[in-house]
């Protein structure tokens, strides 16, 4: 009697299980949408990221002086850190680009530099202009002149519209 009992009940238990394993494996959704009408819809803040913080392309021996330990570039003896020598091998044209730009031997550092400023952040990193490959707002034509640029310490930079 128990032995029936106990199958019974298992024998419910992997039907329920099946049931519902089945239900799972087939992946539901429910969406719901509702429509509201407005008279007046403001533009909507947009935020572009980007994981690379700066465009690598644009930095000058300088910058790479003075902000490559920041970069994650270079070690505080101011030499390439082995990973990045490690990446590049790879691509031999941006590993002697960086080579021939980590190169410090003869170089004269800038007396005065501005440091990693706002300024330097808008002259390396990267711009809407590129970002931006269409926009098109209530079927009007957008660009990045319909965006400003706002920028949180520590957040990336948001494109709000302007």
């Amino acid at each position: 009697l128990w032995v029936l009992a106990f199958c019974t009940a298992l024998g419910l238990l992997l039907s329920w299980s099946s049931n519902r394993l089945l239900h799972w494996l087939a992946f539901p959704s429910h969406t719901q949408v509702r429509t509201e009408w407005s008279r007046q819809l403001p533009f909507p803040a947009v935020t572009l990221c980007n994981n690379n913080p700066l465009r690598f392309p644009r930095l000058s021996k300088g910058d790479l002086y003075y902000a490559g330990h920041w970069l994650g570039l270079l070690l505080p003896n101011r030499t390439a850190r082995p990973l990045l020598t490690e990446l590049l091998r790879g691509d031999e044209a941006r590993l002697r680009w960086f080579a021939k730009l980590a190169d410090f031997r003869l170089f004269l550092p800038p007396r005065h530099y501005e440091g990693i400023s706002a300024a330097f952040m808008d002259r390396l990193g990267h711009q809407l202009e590129d970002m931006l490959l269409s926009c098109k707002y209530r079927g009007e034509q957008c660009g990045p002149h319909n965006f400003s640029a706002v920028s949180h310490t520590g957040l990336p930079r948001t494109h709000t519209p302007g």
